[in-house]
């Protein structure tokens, strides 16, 4: 019998197993998949926990599917810290420093241990003589390629860049690092309810309250967490139109 169920939910599109740990419900909810890119079709298990029937991730209210997924890839893919990482930075031949490029010379000096070289080469200055931008001392092919590398991850940063908004770049990053921090708030919510828990019942030995008078504390808890999770949503909502990551 059981696997019968499993059967006829998994082929009901309009069905779908409850993803909560350990819930084996199953919830019915009548959006098509051709309106998850307007619509966020969230639901509420009899489990009590709320999720979208969409993708069956949390609810993700006010975003809809395609744009969380968007964000979450955005978010996980380390691949443009790396490419800033290429197009700008070298590490110091003697104490293995990071150094960026800002200027146009060659002529490299590192702040921590004042070893002063070419940018191109890598070797020491004191061997290139006047040779401010040029590197002839390098091989053309190793030099040919290093640049073509370093071409290829600039042109990708810049790409990246293009479609991140002046106020994201001035904010230095303020719609993910306001995501980031309500997505650590709700996890540090799971603490708060077992406190509010433990002080529902200290409230019911020190007063005449009954246990149904002090849910009023676990339904502000509640409500917390919800606006939290409305909150931490509507950065990747409000993050700029041209916001596009291929999926």
């Amino acid at each position: 019998m059981t696997l019968l169920n499993r059967a006829y939910v998994d082929d009901n599109d309009y069905l779908k197993w409850c993803p909560a740990p350990n819930c084996e419900y199953a919830v019915e909810c009548h959006v098509p998949p051709s309106q998850l890119d307007h619509i966020v079709p969230t639901v509420r298990c009899g489990c009590r926990h709320s999720f979208c029937f969409g993708c069956t991730l949390a609810d993700h209210q006010p975003c809809t599917c395609p744009l969380v997924k968007k964000w979450l890839k955005k978010c996980k893919d380390d691949s443009e810290t790396a490419n800033w990482i290429s197009a700008n930075t070298k590490e110091c031949s003697r104490c293995n420093s990071t150094i960026e490029k800002n200027g146009g010379c060659n002529h490299m000096t590192c702040r921590k241990c004042a070893y002063e070289f070419c940018w191109i080469c890598m070797g020491p200055w004191s061997e290139h003589g006047s040779q401010w931008y040029n590197c002839n001392r390098y091989e053309e092919k190793s030099s040919t390629d290093a640049r073509d590398q370093q071409a290829k991850s600039r042109a990708s940063l810049e790409r990246y860049l293009h479609v991140l908004s002046p106020l994201y770049l001035g904010a230095n990053g303020q719609y993910y690092n306001r995501y980031a921090n309500h997505e650590q708030s709700a996890k540090l919510d799971r603490e708060l309810f077992f406190r509010t828990e433990k002080k529902m019942g200290q409230l019911q030995i020190t007063s005449d309250m009954s246990w149904i008078e002090v849910q009023f504390l676990k339904n502000a808890v509640d409500t917390l967490s919800a606006c939290r999770q409305t909150l931490k949503w509507s950065y990747a909502l409000a993050y700029p139109p041209s916001f596009t990551v291929a999926v």
